[in-house]
């Protein structure tokens, strides 16, 4: 019994210590210890997280640390510190230089908020630099936003608001952050501008609601220069803007603007959705989305994936300038991989998510792609897409508008709702081997070794999961071949786009779902809704567009992905 009790003592002892919410003190860790030739400081409380902290801004800017533990800056995991977390070294612009090893321990519920006092930058980090590193870290629960800043361009990341050079690697990040008053957001990275982003993951909601006029989110980096690898993104994306002068948003899955930088293997789930609108102005607006880059200029996206859903829309309140009476014209442009690329490349990527661009105006430029939906003197080459595309202008099954010198090869729509493969086209533009295919032939082995013909033998490119089923990236196999991938997206709220366990009666949006055994019944108001049921592979097992009660027996119980017009929901029938 006297053994029970000391062990019960001393959880209350670690319980006590684990949930006393940071107040904003500081301490000095009681150890440190030595790794691989480097003496780190070993963290073990929020106390000595922001000692750490001071030391960086006191110069000793290349110290090292190791988380020892877990860390909750609120009271419990799902809590957030009620004291505010300002980004290390942000104040001063300081750049930390040294190691920061979270040892695949988590810090809970961090709170930072960008300011002017920070130059607008929120995040763990504020400037990483030299040989900077982060590595093996999870933030959870965090929330983070942007106060007023008079900085020309303030950026913000969950780890990292600016990554000058360094690394940031193997770490995750997940909670929620509104970006409404910065330039460049990412989960992870706000600003890489010549770093390494490397096998991390983001399920970090963000949203914008456009108070600066122009602005870049990515679900992992906001801006990048640098090279962006081996990430996912599963969470959803928002962007919003009501300007009286004009107003561009850009989202991307994984980037939100890619300034000549690298994107490589990496996959998004997160849907996105755009919306900006001038109010009582004759200037235009702009929205871009992309399931990997919101936007492409002279970078390049390779060997990555999507999944998750793109929506961009523009407009304005007026439709004519007033002094000469012209049109103004708006500029919604999605893509499934990438919104606008600009002299880029965009080569061995697949999409999957729907596409669509739309302006309330008469007068637009809405383009929308299963790829791109703006190629302007850009390329795209061993590509396909499985996806259905919208548009109020330009919706094409591969590309939107393919401007300038652009050039298109072997690329394929699979299945592409006998749309165009690119919906307009210059005469400086160059199209061969880009063409639709049925999806019984894009699961012949044949497709796979048509996709990999280009690459060396013992590099193969593209393969299939189990041999069989539609091309896969073969470095992206853990991912493209769980079977429940996209019950892992991370929904805009409870009534957004998400994961719902289905038993009796549910609501989605104004449709009422009911499991009665085996199945599937969907009441809907709208006698023309199209409503379809897909395995959680993606292959339709039932559409109707006719009727006000529809009823599907699904075979067995598991996960399946139910889509109502445009609100797609993954459910789970027990």
């Amino acid at each position: 019994m006297s053994e029970v009790k000391r062990i019960i003592g001393i959880l209350y002892i670690l319980s006590a210590f684990c949930f006393a919410e940071w107040s904003g003190d500081a301490s000095q860790p009681s150890s440190s210890r030595e790794v691989g030739g480097k003496i780190y400081w070993s963290i073990t409380s929020p106390e000595e997280l922001a000692w750490f902290k001071a030391q960086i801004e006191a110069g000793n800017d290349s110290i090292n640390a190791v988380l020892e533990n877990d860390i909750f800056m609120g009271k419990d995991s799902a809590s957030v510190s009620s004291a505010v977390w300002t980004a290390i070294g942000a104040p001063d612009s300081i750049v930390f230089k040294g190691v920061f090893d979270g040892n695949h321990h988590a810090i809970y519920g961090l709170k930072s908020v960008g300011s002017v006092s920070n130059h607008g930058m929120f995040g763990l980090f504020g400037i990483v630099g030299g040989q900077g590193v982060i590595k093996n870290l999870n933030l959870k629960n965090i929330d983070m936003n942007s106060d007023f800043s008079n900085e020309i361009a303030p950026c913000g990341g969950g780890i990292v608001a600016y990554l000058l050079n360094g690394t940031v690697d193997s770490s995750f990040v997940s909670g929620r952050m509104n970006a409404k008053r910065t330039s460049f957001a990412g989960g992870l990275v706000g600003q890489n501008a010549r770093g390494t982003v490397s096998h991390s993951t983001n399920k970090v909601v963000i949203t914008h609601t456009g108070e600066y006029t122009g602005y870049y989110v990515g679900g992992i980096v906001g801006k990048n220069g640098g090279t962006v690898s081996n990430c996912v993104n599963y969470a959803a994306m928002s962007g919003s803007g009501a300007k009286s002068i004009r107003v561009a948003g850009t989202i991307g899955g994984i980037v939100g603007y890619n300034a000549g930088g690298k994107i490589m293997e990496c996959v998004n789930v997160g849907n996105i959705h755009v919306d900006t609108k001038t109010e009582m102005s004759t200037r235009n607006a702009e929205a871009r989305v992309g399931g990997i880059a919101g936007f492409n200029y002279q970078g390049s996206v390779s060997k990555c994936a999507n999944y998750g859903s793109m929506k961009a829309q523009a407009s304005s309140e007026l439709s004519k300038d007033y002094d000469t009476g012209n049109p103004v014209i708006n500029y919604p442009e999605a893509g499934g991989i990438v919104g606008v690329s600009l002299d880029g490349l965009v080569e061995n990527v697949v999409n999957y998510g729907t596409v669509e661009a739309t302006c309330p105006n008469v007068e637009n430029s809405a383009a929308a792609g299963g790829i791109v939906g703006m190629l302007n003197n850009s390329g795209i080459t061993n590509s396909y897409s499985m996806a259905s595309v919208q548009s109020d202008n330009m919706a094409g099954s591969l590309v939107g508008m393919a401007k300038d010198t652009s050039s298109l090869s072997r690329i394929y729509a699979v299945d592409g709702d006998k749309l165009k493969t690119v919906a307009s086209i210059d005469s400086l533009a160059t199209i061969s081997e880009t063409k639709g295919v049925s999806k019984t032939e894009a699961e012949n082995s044949n497709f796979v070794d048509l996709l990999n013909q280009n690459a060396s033998a013992d590099n193969k490119i593209w393969s299939r999961c189990a041999d069989k089923g539609l091309p896969i990236i073969a470095s992206l196999a853990e991912y493209m071949c769980l079977e429940d991938l996209l019950s892992l997206a991370v929904p805009l709220d409870s009534t957004g786009k998400g994961t719902t366990v289905l038993s009796g009666v549910k609501n989605i949006g104004l449709h009422n779902v009911q499991v009665v055994g085996r199945d599937l019944q969907i009441t809907t108001p709208d006698f023309n809704a199209l409503v379809s049921v897909f395995d959680s592979r993606g292959k339709m097992l039932y559409q109707s567009s006719w009727g006000m009660n529809r009823r599907y027996r699904v075979a067995r119980a598991g996960r399946y992905i139910l889509k109502i017009d445009q609100d797609i929901r993954v459910i789970t029938i027990k």
